[in-house]
């Protein structure tokens, strides 16, 4: 990680892609985490920035309805390049380059096995207000984030759909160091029966 050096002073809306934002300008590294809360800062003009997570795993075990299934979900290698075209305009690319689902049905003793490359999002993020990352109390920070989602996916580990939502990730500064942060997102998505778009809205 780096030091902050941004001087909230400079006017760096005069950097783009093609000239980027100085070293001494820069912000300090914040990153968008996967199924986390992202943040509303984006990335300097002209700058790359790649994250990546080792794995994330989860456990599902199903017992609605009668049935009694567990489902194991494990992906490596997840990647995000997210690449600052302006100052407060950033776009990204993000996949999982390794996804492996383990599916149990207790009730008819049967498992089944899923490996391979796991779905393609495509989107930008917008920030309209407190791009320097100030540490003052009170002080907010606020972008909307669209996200497409590309079915990259093979049959079982994917739903072979393409899917969107726009993100609003905002943050706070409290007293103490503290922060919060909030985002909600609203989008389409596919079912669990994977048989029609619903409307889908996060918190």
């Amino acid at each position: 990680a780096r030091a902050e050096t941004d001087d909230p002073t400079l006017d760096k809306s005069r950097y783009n892609l093609f000239h980027p934002a100085p070293e001494g300008a820069l912000r300090g590294m914040d990153t968008d985490r996967p199924n986390l809360t992202n943040t509303p800062h984006t990335i300097d003009a002209g700058h790359l920035q790649i994250e990546t997570g080792l794995y994330d795993a989860s456990h599902f075990h199903d017992r609605t309805h009668g049935s009694d299934t567990v489902t194991d979900t494990l992906s490596l290698a997840h990647i995000n390049a997210r690449l600052g075209l302006t100052d407060r305009f950033e776009i990204n690319a993000a996949i999982d380059s390794y996804t492996r689902i383990k599916s149990t049905d207790n009730l008819a003793a049967q498992t089944s096995k899923l490996t391979g490359f796991g779905d393609t999002v495509l989107g930008g993020k917008l920030n309209l207000w407190g791009n320097a990352g100030a540490d003052d109390p009170w002080t907010s920070d606020f972008a909307l984030q669209p996200q497409v989602k590309l079915p990259t996916a093979q049959t079982g580990i994917g739903n072979n759909h393409i899917e969107w939502a726009i993100g609003a990730p905002f943050v706070v500064n409290l007293v103490g160091g503290f922060h919060l942060g909030l985002q909600t997102a609203l989008g389409q998505e596919r079912n669990t029966s994977n048989n029609h778009d619903v409307v889908g809205w996060q918190n």
